[in-house]
């Protein structure tokens, strides 16, 4: 495993955190905020960021658990690639989806702020957005073809959901707690 894959994924779940912690801020205010256009879209788009933080929280904390557990013995590498590949058809599904209702609510917030943060976001998001479509798009039949050769045995399908569903737990308390932390600072910092 080379060192860029592990630092990719560690930014992948701050970033995921990160979405998270700014979902529970902006929830707040959304809710404060009584006249705004598109109030709804933004509404819909922070459920959105939630998803989007899932699932990238999910997919690095599947990497990690199946990287340590493959490390240990506990499960084989072609369990590890089974575990890589249905992550990335699931997790890598929601990625994609959210990131782009993502991009569209950077790009209105954009052209109402103009502002230099705001563009920057939208570009980023944008091009993250069209990067991650393509990569899902191109990659989706050999990630399955990956699947279907390594999920063929019971025990490899078994030993892959249990740990993807332990990340998707774990991460889904990580989301929660992060969103929790951003809501309880908004209230604090709007009063």
């Amino acid at each position: 495993m080379d060192i860029l894959t592990i630092g990719i994924m560690i930014f992948n779940l701050l970033i995921s955190l990160w979405n998270a912690y700014a979902s529970g801020y902006n929830s707040v205010l959304l809710e404060r905020t009584k006249k705004m256009p598109f109030k709804d879209f933004f509404n819909i788009a922070n459920s959105f960021s939630l998803v989007l933080a899932f699932g990238g929280a999910s997919y690095s904390l599947s990497f990690f658990i199946s990287l340590i557990a493959s490390s240990l013995g506990y499960v084989s590498q072609e369990v590890a690639l089974l575990i890589s590949a249905y992550s990335f058809l699931v997790f890598g599904g929601l990625i994609t989806f959210a990131g782009i209702v993502i991009a569209i609510e950077s790009i209105i917030v954009a052209y109402y702020k103009r502002s230099f943060w705001s563009i920057g976001i939208a570009i980023y998001n944008t091009v993250a957005s069209i990067w991650n479509l393509y990569n899902y798009i191109t990659s989706f039949s050999y990630v399955k073809e990956i699947a279907g050769q390594y999920g063929s045995s019971e025990d490899n399908r078994t030993k892959a959901i249990i740990i993807i569903v332990i990340a998707a737990l774990i991460a889904l308390f990580l989301v929660y707690s992060f969103y929790k932390i951003g809501k309880k600072k908004a209230e604090k910092d709007i009063g």
